[in-house]
């Protein structure tokens, strides 16, 4: 959900009791938290830390209430959380729950607000079993409430960590019931529709529905130009979004532009430090680097490495993502000794994580695969393209496109240390999945079956090398 309408939303959940002992110190606490969400959804994020910071201060006067305190509390996590100021917003929230639940008339929607809160801090921050818990916690909560807009947002935060663990079957689930709830709720022109149609839209993207990918992200950019105006940062997720997408279709040109845009209006909010941005750079990257632009591709993944580190730590998920990525492009660019430290940096963080990323460390391993036979050592590649093979079928499953990738690298370090035999099976399982695979990439594709009859051919089997050929070349434009 993007940040000004999340903001919007939570500011709508809390609620406090105005102490009558000192009304004056509660208004206090009540105007600074209103004049913080009106600047926070104006895009002037410094200006509402200072005011809501003032809330907080102001809220631990004596004769203040302790649901004001918390209210504060809540408010503020959520402000830090959108500045990815998490260690701050994670105390902040923590400190609302524990008021919030030590209240003998304590309000349950206040809870579930909090829970939610500290739920999506978990989510982003890679703690997803944590994550988990929370959520289902705030959901129970807010079915019972029936609060319909503070649900749909809990649904969508479930959406996006059942994504996160390729549960696209639930996340799909969520978003579209969030969505239904929304529309009814608020219309079809807000921007808690807008940021529902673009978790929709990711979810299409990701699982290979690119043309209604497209669609819900223009649904998506519309209504926040709408609402916001071109020049607000709530439009920057979507951008990047779309970015991706528009690359996917080798569109890099306007993939570039968009990518742009997004890290600019991100950077004028937030400044040039806002964790918002390393997705933005690694995107950006990619795009670069597809269009060979090798060195600004590579200022590009540095500068989402650098963020990240600062941003979400140098053990995180996301920091070994952004490090396997940099190692890819120094690979291209035969700078094998610095891409090695990297890679090797990068399997390391995620092999150390309670629930590794298995999609991520199915990649670190293929392309320390591709490294170890560029450097001659093909019985280590073979190892590193079999494991590889082995996360691919955990996270994709036996008779994905991916797994073929993975079994066509392990042919290839085989056939390189002499075992042409076993060679050309694996080959021939590799051309067995590629055959039906769903979103197989055509270049990879293509090359496992060149790479499977030109191995018949080798060992004389000249009939079946041909037959292949033909199929193969008959399902090729």
């Amino acid at each position: 959900m993007n940040q000004p309408a999340r903001k919007a939303i939570l500011a709508g959940m809390a609620w406090c009791v105005v102490c009558p002992a000192d009304r004056t110190a509660s208004e206090r606490v009540e105007s600074s938290l209103l004049a913080a969400a009106r600047l926070a959804g104006s895009g002037k994020p410094v200006e509402a830390t200072t005011l809501y910071e003032a809330g907080v201060a102001a809220a631990r006067t004596p004769g203040v209430s302790p649901g004001l305190l918390a209210k504060a509390c809540n408010n503020l996590g959520s402000h830090y959380y959108s500045l990815g100021r998490y260690e701050e917003s994670e105390r902040s929230l923590r400190e609302a729950l524990k008021i919030w639940s030590g209240l003998p008339d304590a309000d349950r929607s206040h809870v579930a607000a909090a829970l939610h809160n500290l739920g999506e801090l978990s989510r982003v921050r890679g703690r997803f079993a944590e994550a988990e818990q929370l959520l289902a916690r705030a959901l129970a909560l807010r079915e019972e409430a029936g609060d319909t807009a503070a649900l749909a947002s809990t649904l969508n935060a479930a959406g996006l960590l059942r994504a996160r663990r390729r549960d696209w079957t639930g996340a799909e689930e969520a978003h579209m019931r969030a969505l239904t709830l929304q529309e009814r709720h608020f219309g079809g022109d807000h921007p808690a529709v807008a940021a529902t149609l673009n978790n929709l839209a990711e979810l299409r993207r990701v699982t290979g529905r690119l043309p209604e990918a497209e669609e819900l992200f223009r649904r998506s950019l519309a209504i926040k130009e709408r609402v916001f105006g071109s020049g607000h940062p709530g439009l920057a997720e979507t951008l990047n979004n779309y970015a991706v997408l528009l690359a996917q279709q080798g569109d890099y040109a306007a993939a570039e532009r968009l990518h742009r845009r997004s890290i600019d209006l991100r950077e004028r909010a937030f400044g040039p430090d806002h964790p918002g941005l390393a997705p933005a750079w690694n995107n950006l990257g990619f795009a670069l680097r597809k269009s060979g632009r090798l060195e600004d591709a590579r200022t590009a993944f540095e500068k989402s490495l650098a963020l990240y580190e600062r941003s979400a730590g140098p053990r995180h998920t996301d920091t070994a993502r952004a490090a396997n990525n940099l190692g890819e492009l120094l690979m291209a660019e035969a700078r094998l000794a610095p891409a090695d430290s990297l890679l090797r940096k990068a399997l390391e963080i995620t092999e150390a994580q309670a629930e590794p990323d298995h999609a991520l460390l199915g990649a670190i391993l293929t392309n320390m695969g591709v490294l170890f036979m560029r450097q001659g050592k093909h019985r280590g590649a073979e190892s590193l393209f079999r494991r590889a093979a082995d996360c691919a079928e955990r996270y994709a499953g036996p008779d994905s496109s991916e797994r073929a990738a993975a079994l066509a690298e392990t042919a290839r370090a085989v056939a390189a240390q002499g075992r042409d035999t076993e060679a050309t099976s694996i080959l021939r399982r590799a051309a067995a999945i590629y055959e039906t695979a769903p979103a197989a990439d055509p270049a990879e594709r293509r090359r496992a079956f060149r790479d499977l009859v030109d191995a018949l051919r080798r060992s004389h089997k000249t009939d079946e090398a041909e037959r292949i050929e033909l199929r193969f070349l008959a399902q090729e434009p």
